[in-house]
């Protein structure tokens, strides 16, 4: 028996057979796959791009069925594709304030793409869709950056830091919208910097935020960092305040301190600063003047004077 059926499957009669089985079986199939049938898919609608300040209360029919005539190819392949139906929020038209709808004929090029090629829709279970939307409240409000930095010895800012966007739209009931005045970002804290900061920073969403909808959800941190040194000038006192009383002061001159970015430290000048004395805040039976830095330059981070007040004598 054993020696026998491996004759036969080794026969060029028996191989011709199975060759003849293959290739009639597979047109058989091609044939099939060649056939139209008519296929109902039963897709879910979905509203997409719908604008932050409005929100989707309904949509009916939730569901379409759709009656199609399709190839056997496409039947195949079609049932490994996801039947969604995205609609975009602005091909619905407007019916009033709150009401929109979509006649599902316009529907067939996005049906097209979701169920593919070799279909034609011949029946649709709802002549339109309609969606409803409530209009929702909004206001525009400040971002507050949550980062700490912390910079290297003899750097620091070298000037104010930026975050991108500034501010963004919140949209949500009226009551809670009431209660924002600023949405924050996540902690972040940065250690040792000497160089230009830019870092991303995360909104963060507390429970504060929870029924609000919010146009951003990131933000661009920047922060320009420089290295800085102090210096110091010689300056005279400004006295002003005396009118017609003739006034010695003394000292005539006192050390002021101050820093600046190490790029421009060569150009502050002596004359970039003031220091005043002004008589006419004087109190009665004090023999000083406090003295105060009435103009420094833009680019002065920090000043403070080795004499903060001076003595005075009337002359007159």
């Amino acid at each position: 028996m054993t020696v026998k059926g491996k004759s036969f499957f080794k026969s060029s009669d028996a191989r011709g057979f199975l060759f003849f089985l293959l290739l009639t079986s597979l047109v058989a199939v091609l044939i099939k796959l060649s056939k139209n049938y008519t296929k109902i898919y039963t897709v879910p609608i979905d509203i997409v791009n719908v604008p932050i300040d409005q929100t989707v209360k309904s949509i009916t029919p939730k569901e379409l069925a759709i009656t199609t005539e399709v190839n056997g190819f496409s039947l195949m392949l079609n049932s490994f594709k996801s039947q969604e139906v995205p609609i975009d929020f602005i091909s619905l038209d407007s019916i009033s304030n709150n009401t929109l709808t979509l006649d599902t004929n316009r529907l067939s090029p996005v049906l097209k793409e979701v169920i593919g090629g070799g279909v034609s829709f011949t029946n649709f279970s709802a002549k339109n869709i309609s969606v409803t939307v409530d209009k929702m409240f909004s206001k525009k409000v400040p971002v507050a950056s949550n980062i700490i930095i912390n910079y290297k010895g003899g750097y620091d800012a070298s000037d104010v830091a930026s975050v991108m966007p500034d501010s963004v739209m919140v949209v949500g009931p009226k009551g809670v919208l009431e209660g924002i005045s600023s949405v924050r970002t996540m902690t972040k804290t940065l250690n040792d910097i000497s160089n230009d900061v830019a870092v991303t920073l995360a909104l963060d969403t507390i429970s504060d935020y929870k029924d609000l909808a919010i146009s951003n959800n990131t933000f661009e941190y920047k922060q320009k960092v420089a290295k800085f040194t102090e210096g110091s000038f010689m300056l005279p006192v400004t006295l002003k305040g005396a009118k017609d009383t003739e006034v010695k002061i003394f000292p005539r001159e006192v050390n002021l301190f101050y820093v600046t970015s190490l790029e421009a430290y060569d150009a502050i000048l002596p004359s970039d600063f003031e220091i005043e004395a002004d008589f006419s805040k004087r109190t009665n039976n004090e023999e000083f003047l406090v003295l105060s830095v009435s103009r420094k330059p833009d680019n002065v981070r920090k000043v403070r004077l080795e004499t903060k007040q001076i003595k005075f004598i009337v002359v007159n």
